[in-house]
């Protein structure tokens, strides 16, 4: 079978072509591979000559990420999550007069000789967070929040949205490189996929010209679930478990027979590459501090860690914290304060025996330290993340902050609650959940002392329920479900 592989992202390149994933396929398939332009430095010399390169693959078109709102928002009864995002993109009027009075900051700490404001995690509001913003700020944060906000709902109603569509030209092709480039007699395009951006509309109305089937391979745990309602779906799909499987029936609206239960390529990319013999510090022991792309104050749970370390040296020792910021979060490790310099650690300090300021963007993104990282660790704390899932991959538990934050409108404790892949995760007997603030401390303390005393053995990690994370299968479920999609053309 003739296969388009479509790959718009570095991450993408890491998981799938630089892992055995690619060669697995290749040894099957006749694969040709179609990368964007922005990402062919991260693609092995060796492997250049086997790819496409595409201008602009990756750029989002402003109409359809615009229409996949006004979508979102007409289907927020099918998620919980839909109408959160809508909300924390969209305060609303009452958080601009609170900005336009108060002008005051949820963050203020001395950090590199300035001070941060911010109320909010969202790129889109972060601008207008300052103490001395002009009147014109206040008034383009006043149409984002408010007139816009307004706009997306009216739009979103049953009616108007199909109105919307026809308007808009939402379902023409507007990559015309690619089409081109797909029209070479293939027997199926394969996307790998965040599940929101434009693209993948863009690919799928590509290959409904063609009359080539469409299989996209979700990357990411909560894709199915929060990030959007998809406006015209591909042929097959990739879950990453049962809770992703039910999602994509329930949320986006896939029948059971376009849905292909193969689990995810990154638990490959760890499972491979947990293995590490050069120099560093890994002699110590160290606690692994994850960053969340959503906001809350990282640093104050760091100061809180670096005290109870330094007052209670009897319990803990020579006890380290590497705290690995997210690579797309607001917080890098230049926001830790000099003081606590002793105790918190950046990652390069156990590969490189360097205190220096970890390298970005690179260096965060590199799938081998980050799955070392997991694999050397006493256990983790931190924020809502994919991590926490990782995690069960190498037998560690997970202090998870379930704290609320006052002017936070992405506190840990309002993300559990309002995002559906969040739900489940009381049922994870690995995750212990720090209600609050003060509870942090004890929480951490309980956990550090029991994984020191090897109760860990008796947990059970179990994350079937959200992932299939026996690496060495995903690629037999992918050959699988490829050969499935080939009969299924042949029969047609």
């Amino acid at each position: 079978m003739r296969i388009a592989v479509i790959l718009a992202r570095k991450s993408h390149v890491e998981s799938f072509l630089i892992s055995d994933s690619y060669e697995s396929l290749s040894n099957s398939h006749e694969v040709h591979l179609f990368l964007a332009e922005t990402i062919r430095n991260f693609v092995p010399a060796n492997l250049l000559h086997r790819c496409y390169f595409v201008e602009n693959l990756e750029h989002d078109s402003k109409i359809v990420t615009f229409y996949q709102e006004i979508l979102t928002w007409k289907n927020r009864h099918k998620s919980k999550s839909f109408k959160f995002r809508h909300f924390r993109h969209y305060p609303g009027l009452l958080w601009v007069i609170n900005q336009f009075i108060h002008k005051r900051n949820a963050v203020s700490n001395e950090i590199g000789g300035s001070d941060i404001y911010l109320l909010d995690a969202e790129q889109s509001q972060k601008a207008f967070c300052r103490v001395s913003l002009p009147l014109r700020n206040y008034l383009r944060v006043l149409y984002i929040n408010v007139v816009k906000k307004y706009i997306i709902q009216i739009l979103g109603t049953p009616g108007i949205t199909e109105i919307c569509r026809l308007f808009l030209r939402i379902d023409g092709i507007r990559k015309p490189q690619l089409l081109n480039l797909l029209s070479n007699n293939f027997n199926l395009i394969c996307y790998v996929t965040n599940g929101y951006e434009t693209l993948s509309s863009e690919i799928v109305s590509i290959g409904k010209s063609l009359d080539v089937p469409t299989f996209f391979l979700i990357d990411n745990w909560d894709n199915l679930s929060s990030k959007s309602c998809l406006n015209r779906l591909p042929s097959y799909v990739s879950t990453w478990g049962p809770q992703s499987t039910k999602h994509a029936c329930i949320i986006q609206g896939y029948r059971p027979n376009q849905i292909f239960e193969i689990g995810s390529m990154r638990f490959t990319c760890l499972g491979q590459n947990s293995h590490y013999s050069g120099v560093g510090n890994f002699q110590d022991r160290y606690v692994l501090f994850l960053g969340s792309y959503l906001y809350f104050d990282e640093v104050r749970f760091l100061e809180i860690l670096s005290d109870e370390i330094r007052n209670a040296p009897d319990v803990y020792g020579d006890l380290k914290i590497i705290y690995r910021p997210h690579p797309k979060g607001t917080w890098t490790f230049s926001h830790v304060p000099k003081s606590l310099l002793d105790i918190i650690k950046p990652e390069t300090w156990l590969f490189d025996n360097s205190d220096s300021l970890i390298r970005e963007p690179e260096h965060k993104r590199n799938m081998h330290r980050y799955s070392i990282l997991l694999n050397k660790c006493l256990f983790a704390v931190g924020g809502l993340t994919t991590a926490l899932l990782e995690l069960a991959l190498f037998k560690k538990r997970y202090v998870c902050l379930d704290h609320n934050e006052l002017w936070s409108s992405t506190s840990p404790s309002l993300v559990r609650s309002n995002y559906e892949h969040f739900k489940e995760l009381p049922t994870l007997d690995y995750i212990y959940f720090s209600s609050s603030i003060e509870a942090f401390p004890i929480v951490f303390r309980n956990n550090y002392v029991d994984s020191v005393a090897g109760y860990d053995s008796e947990l059970t990690f179990d994350v079937s329920n959200f992932v299939n994370v026996d690496v060495t299968e995903f690629n037999s479920r992918l050959l699988s479900a490829l050969n499935q999609i080939d009969s299924i053309r042949h029969e047609n």
